[in-house]
């Protein structure tokens, strides 16, 4: 096939049938690149959940006040939040409980709250709704960054700088584990992918259950189903493009529809289409 013809195997079930006899290298790549497209529209999404930050009410106010009091804490050089609890610290800023300390619990959590641990930070936001917004994640992005030196470093003490601080502050806690949660998603989408692919291999292949020559072998079959994945993930990632949350869920949908496309053309086709058994 040339390179005209495998394009069209985008949406044309002819030349995506045509592509059965491709070698099982080509199809790990093909398959690899079409987990990376079903997963972009999570990665999208990832990039847009910074804005928990706003969903944060009153957080601003309390790291001015942790500005402001110079509260004796500071991330070290190896990452770590390091406070010390004999120079005072404050039991509450602003709207949120401050809590130091090694390990904490998310799941006990009743009020709004500041929880700085050694090595990772959340901040809790407990509204009237009643709902719940976390904000969780290390200090790999903020090592030096100093609660006591905040206003003496800024040209002006100025609560508009503060605030980009903090927003600065919270952005770093956010993508700190942003290559945890795209290693997440992509194993995610990798093993669902596989299994769904696997199903209809073999539902595929139950159209040879009444020939008795010119079968499907699995590996046919089992290339059909990823050589047509191709289409349906480039469209799912162009969705994600636009609206994330949707195109997130698209895959399925699109790809499960292309296939039973594509199996009553095999089913209405079998007798003209050259099978290796």
């Amino acid at each position: 096939m040339n390179a005209s013809e495998r394009v069209k195997a985008l949406w044309d079930n002819r030349n995506l049938v045509a592509l059965k006899s491709t070698p099982y290298f080509y199809l790990i790549v093909v398959f690899l690149l079409s987990i990376f497209l079903i997963a972009f529209p999570h990665y999208v999404g990832l990039t847009q959940g910074v804005q928990i930050i706003q969903r944060l009410e009153g957080i601003e106010t309390s790291f001015q006040v942790l500005y402001d009091d110079e509260v004796p804490c500071a991330v070290n050089d190896e990452a770590h939040m390091v406070c010390d609890p004999s120079d005072g610290l404050p039991e509450q800023v602003g709207a949120y409980r401050f809590v130091y300390g090694e390990t904490f619990d998310l799941t006990t959590t009743e009020e709004s709250t500041l929880y700085f641990g050694s090595t990772r930070f959340a901040a809790v936001y407990i509204s009237d709704e009643p709902s719940a917004y976390i904000l969780e994640g290390d200090y790999r992005l903020l090592i030096g960054f100093d609660f006591r030196v905040i206003n003496t470093d800024l040209v002006e003490e100025t609560m508009d700088v503060q605030n980009e601080t903090t927003d600065g502050f919270l952005s770093a806690i956010y993508y700190s584990t942003t290559d945890e949660k795209l290693i997440t998603i992509f194993i995610s989408q990798f093993f669902q992918t596989l299994i769904f692919v696997s199903v209809l291999t073999v539902i595929t292949l139950l159209l040879n259950l009444d020939l008795t020559r010119k079968k499907m072998t699995l590996k046919e079959a089992n290339t059909i189903m990823i050589a047509g994945m191709v289409g349906p993930a480039l469209l799912t990632a162009m969705l994600g493009l636009v609206y994330p949350a949707l195109g997130s869920i698209a895959f399925p949908f699109v790809y499960g529809f292309r296939m039973m496309v594509v199996y009553y053309y095999l089913r209405k086709n079998r007798d003209k289409i050259k099978f290796s058994a």
